[in-house]
C-alpha cells in the first residue's frame, strides 16, 4: 500500500459500522463507488458525534486523512481528525 500524507479531504458519508470504526463514504477518485474509511479519531466512539451524525444524512464533511494506493488505485481512507460539516442542501 502506498500512503498519501495527511491532508484535509472532503467526503460524502453513506453510512457507518460503529464497532469496527468504519465510515462508509463515496470514493473521491471516482464517480461511482463507495469505500469504507477507517476513522481513527477518538471521538467516533462517542454518542453522537460528528461522524455518525453526517452519516445518517448522507452529509459531507471535511476530515484530515490519508488515502492509501494500490496499484495506482485509491483502496483506504484513515481519517484521523474531524474538521467540519459541509452543509450543501443534500437529503
Amino acid at each position: 500500500m502506498d500512503w498519501e500524507g495527511l491532508e484535509p479531504i472532503t467526503l460524502r458519508t453513506d453510512g457507518f459500522k460503529f464497532h469496527s470504526n468504519g465510515l462508509s463514504v463515496e470514493n473521491p477518485d471516482k464517480e461511482d463507488g463507495f469505500l469504507m474509511a477507517d476513522v481513527d479519531d477518538p471521538t467516533f466512539k462517542e454518542d453522537g458525534n460528528p461522524y455518525t451524525l453526517a452519516a445518517q444524512n448522507r452529509a459531507q464533511i471535511e476530515v484530515l486523512a490519508r488515502k492509501g494506493y494500490k496499484n495506482g488505485e485509491l483502496k483506504r481512507i484513515q481519517i484521523v481528525e474531524f474538521r467540519r460539516r459541509i452543509d450543501d442542501g443534500a437529503a
